[in-house]
């Protein structure tokens, strides 16, 4: 027997015979009735016959420890109760009976003709089928399937609705892989369970025991149907510590009898990832991970196509292949990571039909991302990505993005800022509001928080502001473009600064979205009263004071010349604004002196005084020269400024939106 295969075993014995009377036994049996050119299934024999060693020990121990717990529960009347009413609840549960019948079952019972067989068996298949298995039950079915106790047809059935429901017991996996070894399994039902194996592999609730029989399960890699998802599930299961030279020696050798196989390739990359000096042999930088699924995603004709055929077997194999090829590129080379994600953001492919393998990649991904590698693919990632639960929002997004947020460039500032903008501009209309509501309301919050410290790190640049004001122009028109029922106020750290920019710009952008804001809120309200359904609509009192309190602060500012005085939200010290040396300091932000629109109020006071050498801007505000200057600034294309003015500043009229009479009234103007 070679000596590293008498050291896997040594390992096993240790593990799994627990005296020295059980392995005399052990050594004996194998050296009495197994050939010992049979190593691969020496191993799996040894380590069937000391899980069965075990568990008559477990057996042994659980009976003793019953009868025990059968006398205790004699003297205690109410543990007899509560046992016999968990008894008349099993005995009333077909499906635990059908578990327990699979359970005791005993080997060669006839499969034809067995009524009772049957019945417990539709069942079990029933419940797997429609709402997954739980785990006792994923390994009684699994065992009895595995040890062929009524023959090898009912192993492939049960194998097909062995659907976890949550998670699958990895000592179940051992179980089964040991009866890989002792049963006789056809060829095709090994191949079945090796899939089931790779299908659920991330469901198993931990792999330290599977890894612990690596080795076990290398030595399948010989079997040449069993051989490519034996590497599959090798590299899955592979670490550092798992690479031996035998083993790729033994890969070598396979490589030369059956050529460059994938399957080989990739497992030997990985071995070479971990032990570059063990894999002498030069792999290549590009591996094929199927061709036609990429051809199929580099195809406009053929993506056109299989959206129209709806064939969901076709996107589950180009999920597969994606979140394959993806693995791949994080280990191997960045390269394929950008060819991949490109293909992934092909144009053909709808935003809220994406593959969940990409989505899986990008939140694991943006962990470690340094915010410059594969920037294009991974910001359109971002863009295409649905609205996950607010539950897992914060977890998945906001945290990894914060950080690169606030030691990033301003260009990648403007990036994020824009993505999100196109998030919420392709949201679905008709999704339920439970959830989904929540994650956008906590998307818009959380851009707000970004929005307002990049600006302050950036120094309210123009830029920046400017992909920030369009980012509001989508909130504020939530309720009546998209037909969402909220309305989300634009953070203090954002409002200030767009209202007192010193390009015009901004500031008549900020007049719009105040404007589309009073649409919203004002619809929303005549909507709110006449359905007198208050729960759909996620717009709470104090959004209607945060309007109220920015419109009034507003107007105050550019209308009433109001500004640093008592009462008002900016309120600056008398002695401070005194030692400015600043004239009538409260009229410094009005549509004459703010100084976005000074140089239009300059360029109309040479228009109707040209013959004046001296300058009164405040006679700009006598007379019909308001009027006329008003005519005149809004000619010059400041839509925004001039509706916003139109909706909210008529004389003798409030101008605001109070909820219910919560808000706080608006001044009227001067």
């Amino acid at each position: 027997m070679p000596g590293e295969l008498r050291k896997t075993l040594a390992e096993v014995v240790s593990a799994h015979a627990h005296n020295k009377r059980s392995r005399a036994r052990f050594e004996f049996c194998l050296n009495k009735f197994v050939p010992e050119e049979n190593t691969i299934h020496i191993c799996f024999r040894y380590v069937a016959m000391a899980k069965a060693a075990n568990l008559s020990r477990s057996d042994l121990d659980s009976s003793s420890g019953s009868d025990l717990s059968v006398s205790s529960r004699t003297s205690n009347r109410s543990l007899r109760v509560v046992e016999k009413e968990r008894r008349r609840n099993e005995a009333g549960d077909p499906f635990l009976l059908a578990l327990k019948y699979f359970s005791e079952v005993e080997a060669g019972t006839p499969r034809i003709g067995n009524d009772v067989l049957e019945r417990n068996l539709v069942q079990v298949e029933r419940v797997g089928l429609s709402r997954g298995l739980p785990p006792e039950a994923i390994s009684v079915m699994l065992d009895y399937a595995m040890s062929l106790r009524t023959g090898g047809m009912i192993c492939v059935r049960v194998l097909k609705f062995l659907i976890p429901a949550t998670v699958v017991p990895q000592e179940a996996v051992v179980q089964a892989v040991a009866w890989l070894c002792v049963s006789k399994i056809a060829i095709s039902t090994q191949v079945l369970f090796l899939r089931w194996l790779l299908t659920v592999f991330d469901m198993i609730d931990s792999k330290d025991n599977l890894r612990a029989i690596y080795g076990f399960i290398f030595h399948f890699v010989t079997e040449e149907n069993l051989s490519p998802y034996i590497c599959h599930l090798l590299y899955l299961l592979t670490r550092r510590e798992s690479v031996r030279p035998f083993r790729v020696r033994k890969l070598l050798d396979l490589q030369t009898k059956m050529g460059r196989q994938p399957f080989l390739l990739h497992l030997l990359s990985l071995y070479k990832v971990f032990c570059p000096e063990l894999v002498t042999l030069a792999l290549p930088s590009q591996m094929r991970l199927p061709s036609q699924m990429g051809s199929l995603l580099g195809s406009s004709l053929a993506l056109c196509y299989l959206d129209y055929v709806q064939d969901d077997s076709a996107f589950l194999r180009l999920n597969f292949w994606l979140g394959h090829a993806l693995h791949e590129g994080t280990i191997t080379n960045q390269p394929l990571h950008a060819y991949v994600l490109s293909l992934s953001l092909h144009p053909s492919l709808s935003p809220q039909e994406g593959f969940s393998s990409t989505e899986g990649f990008l939140y694991k991904f943006l962990n470690v991302w340094d915010g410059s590698l594969l920037r294009p693919q991974i910001l359109g990632l971002l863009s295409d990505i649905p609205v996950v639960p607010s539950s897992c929002i914060n977890q998945l997004l906001f945290e990894p993005l914060v950080q690169l947020f606030f030691t990033s460039t301003l260009f990648f500032k403007v990036i994020v800022n824009r993505i999100y903008m196109t998030i919420l501009q392709l949201l679905p209309r008709n999704m339920s509001l439970s959830g989904f509501m929540d994650s956008v309301v906590e998307l818009v919050r959380f851009v707000g928080r970004l929005a307002a410290m990049g600006l302050q790190l950036e120094g309210c640049h123009s830029l920046l502001l400017s992909f920030i004001l369009d980012f509001y122009e989508t909130v504020c028109d939530m309720f009546l473009k998209y037909g969402l029922p909220m309305v989300v106020m634009p953070p203090v750290g954002v409002f200030y600064p767009a209202l007192f920019a010193t390009d015009p710009v901004s500031v008549d952008r900020l007049g719009y979205i105040m404007y589309r804001y009073k649409k919203n809120l004002t619809s929303a309200k005549c909507l709110q009263k006449e359905t007198k359904v208050i729960e759909a609509f996620h717009i709470s009192r104090q959004t209607y004071r945060e309007f109220n309190h920015y419109l009034s602060f507003m107007v105050s500012c550019l209308w009433n010349s109001k500004m640093f005085l008592p009462g008002m939200a900016i309120e600056v010290d008398q002695e401070l604004l005194s030692l400015s040396k600043v004239a009538k300091p409260w009229t410094s932000f009005d549509l004459i002196h703010h100084p976005a629109f000074l140089g239009y109020a300059l360029d109309f006071h040479h228009k109707c005084w040209p013959e004046r050498k001296e300058i009164d801007l405040n006679s700009i505000k006598a007379g019909k020269q308001w009027d006329w200057y008003l005519e005149f600034l809004f000619s010059q294309g400041f839509q925004g400024l001039q509706q916003f003015v139109q909706s909210s500043i008529t004389r003798r009229s409030v101008a605001g939106t109070n909820d219910q009479g919560q808000g706080d009234r608006q001044p009227t103007n001067s």
